[in-house]
């Protein structure tokens, strides 16, 4: 496999609050038997409160702002404007 283009990674043992950021562009590319995935913003604790709130991922005006191109057969590739696994509000 490959790996993961990350925008906001929320690695955190306290309270998490992410509001009003913005990410304007990512691009992930990949050749072969390689896979890239996206996360505008990505979480995984699950023991702590986040607050996930008003942020923008990408741009309403710019076409491919958040692009991801793979040609990989056999390994998916993944776009999540926010990933989250964990308790919040979002």
């Amino acid at each position: 496999t490959g790996g993961a283009v990350y925008g906001i990674n929320l690695v955190s043992n306290g309270l998490i609050n992410c509001q009003k950021n913005n990410i304007g562009a990512i691009t992930a590319a990949n050749s072969g038997n390689f896979d890239t995935s996206i996360y505008g913003v990505y979480r995984t604790n699950t023991n702590i409160s986040a607050t996930i709130n008003n942020n923008t991922i990408g741009s309403a005006t710019e076409a491919n702002s958040i692009y991801a191109s793979s040609t990989s057969p056999s390994n998916a590739q993944y776009v999540a404007g926010i990933y989250n696994s964990g308790v919040a509000s979002t």
